[in-house]
């Protein structure tokens, strides 16, 4: 079993657009990373024309090839190493950066990660 925790990122304030990601194995043990840097604009643009967009394709026809697979909607406090990989995407220049080892500003969110420390999470009851 391997696990891919991903997550996208925009600044409101410049519309900067990134995403960033880590796949683990069934131990929780680190397999690789990437952060990408998407430039600027809607969401929903960049998700049609940029040349990025081939990878949900990629993961649709990879996602064939495997027998069993769970998706599963995961709050952002509790996904905090994808969540920072795809801010820090705004400080790389555009394009894609793959990372076979941690990089060694992400040492604190994977060791919270590890010890499933929890942060609280407001939700409207409306």
């Amino acid at each position: 079993m391997v696990k891919l925790n991903i997550d996208g990122s925009r600044r409101g304030s410049t519309s900067a657009i990134g995403a960033g990601g880590v796949l683990r194995d069934h131990l929780g043990q680190w397999i690789g990373a990437f952060a990408v840097n998407l430039d600027q604009g809607e969401s929903k643009v960049l998700n049609a024309c940029h040349p990025n967009a081939g990878l949900v394709s990629s993961c649709k026809r990879l996602m064939n090839l495997f027998r069993r697979i769970k998706l599963q909607h995961i709050y952002r406090e509790r996904n905090d190493v994808a969540d920072g990989l795809a801010t820090w995407s705004h400080n790389l220049d555009l394009g894609c950066y793959y990372f076979e080892e941690s990089p060694a500003w992400l040492g604190c969110l994977l060791l919270n990660d590890s010890l499933g420390a929890v942060k609280a999470r407001l939700i409207s009851a409306s």
